[in-house]
């Protein structure tokens, strides 16, 4: 649509008179006001934010600092005190949803650095960031922030989250301070863990809440090794930004930027993960052995295949875990090996690695008779091979024992619903 320059005028002069009567509008009609001594300030009966018929906001911003704005939420500012963040009370979330009703209470989680233990802690001991044990608008929030562009989130909130070890720094320009001891500028950028790249990723990697990784660090490559020279070293050993640049994750994440073109920010574009592994490892000598391959063409068990996980060749024929050995404590050893990433938060976001309850433990014992399918534990622990049966078919003669080999993931239970009811049979 082309317009007339006396109609452009007319239509900026309009946007700012808008912006203006937007930025300070005047105190509503309706507002409450305090008792007298009230310790609290009551919020305002009528939110500024909706109009008489309730059908739409008004043109008003009431997070701008100013005496004026206190009536958008108060019925009158607090006496003889500078305005804070006040403390979580759920009586004051109405007032938040006013104005920001399509909000939930989980809308962060994607944001919530309280999944890490040592930060809920942190928080609990603050005392100002729950409500019986609820995290509410004000817990992340504060009112009386103005206009400062980062969501009104409170600054101790930010430091929290920086610490924690669940939220991932990663293409995200909130979280610079979560390696770097100050905001970082060209020239300079100093970084936590006394500049110590690995430990800085190890903070994280290393912890129950981001994924790990099964390749080394801090070691000088061997002379079966031949490192690119654009892989480069620190004092001739592999650390993380051997294989990573952590430059090229600075910024927020663009649906169509370099963050969705190479999303773990390697220094080099492969079309697999082991093409990279073989920019520097030589692919002819360097092939792992599938340990579930148990079969040769005749079909017969290749015992040397067996002695990968067990410390003697198990009965096929009996069952029942009790006769089986590893040579190892603890046998999900063997599988996070070859897949990094499971211990912890698998499968549907929950660990499942540990003794079960009573309850379903009895699920498990009655899992032949009820269902014909054997789910077993590990010194009475819930193992990988419970649910995933790591054996190749035509291994295990039992039935009940043999199921979930001929599936892809080796399942024991058919995927979806069915996989959680084989222990959580009330559900």
């Amino acid at each position: 649509m082309n317009l007339t320059k006396p109609t452009r005028m007319a239509a900026i002069l309009f946007l700012v008179l808008f912006g203006l009567t937007w930025l300070g509008g005047p105190r509503p009609a309706g507002a409450t006001t305090n008792p007298a001594g009230a310790d609290k300030p009551a919020p305002a009966a009528d939110s500024p934010m909706t109009d008489a018929s309730g059908q739409g906001p008004q043109q008003q911003f009431p997070h701008t600092g100013g005496k004026e704005s206190c009536s958008f939420c108060h019925g009158s500012p607090p006496p003889g005190r500078k305005a804070s963040a006040p403390l979580p009370d759920p009586l004051l979330q109405a007032v938040c949803h006013r104005c920001h009703p399509h909000l939930t209470e989980d809308h962060f989680a994607g944001f919530n650095p309280f999944v890490d233990a040592d930060i809920r802690e942190r928080a609990e001991q603050a005392g100002n960031f729950f409500a019986g044990g609820r995290a509410l608008c004000t817990t992340c929030h504060d009112p009386h922030a103005g206009k400062n562009g980062s969501y009104l989130l409170r600054g101790d909130f930010f430091a929290l989250c920086n610490d924690s070890r669940a939220l991932n720094p990663h293409w995200n320009d909130h979280l610079c301070l979560s390696c770097h001891l100050e905001p970082p500028v060209r020239g300079r950028a100093p970084l936590r863990e006394d500049g110590d790249r690995n430990d800085l990723c190890n903070r994280c990697h290393h912890s129950e809440y981001a994924r790990p990784d099964i390749h080394p660090v801090g070691i000088m490559p061997s002379q079966h090794i031949s490192i690119p020279e654009d892989l480069p070293l620190q004092e001739e050993k592999l650390t993380c930004e051997t294989c990573h640049d952590s430059l090229l994750q600075m910024g927020s994440r663009g649906r169509a930027g370099p963050a969705s073109a190479n999303p773990y920010f390697l220094r080099r574009k492969t079309v697999s993960r082991s093409a990279f592994c073989f920019l520097c490892h030589v692919e002819e000598t360097y092939k792992r052995l599938n340990p579930h391959n148990q079969l040769n063409e005749q079909g017969e068990i290749v015992e040397a295949t067996c002695l990968f996980c067990h410390a003697a060749i198990p009965d096929v024929g009996f069952f029942g875990p009790e006769k089986v050995s590893f040579i190892v404590q603890n046998p999900d050893e063997y599988c996070i090996g070859c897949h990094p990433g499971f211990t912890f938060n698998h499968p549907a976001g929950v660990s499942h690695l540990l003794e079960p309850s009573e309850k379903i433990l009895a699920a498990i014992r009655t899992s032949v008779e009820r269902i014909g399918v054997e789910l077993p534990l590990f010194k009475g622990r819930i193992v990988c091979a419970t649910c995933h049966n790591p054996h190749q078919e035509g291994v295990i003669k039992i039935a009940p024992a043999a199921t979930g080999t001929e599936r892809q993931n080796k399942l024991r239970l058919l995927p979806g619903r069915n996989q959680c009811t084989g222990c959580h049979w009330d559900k």
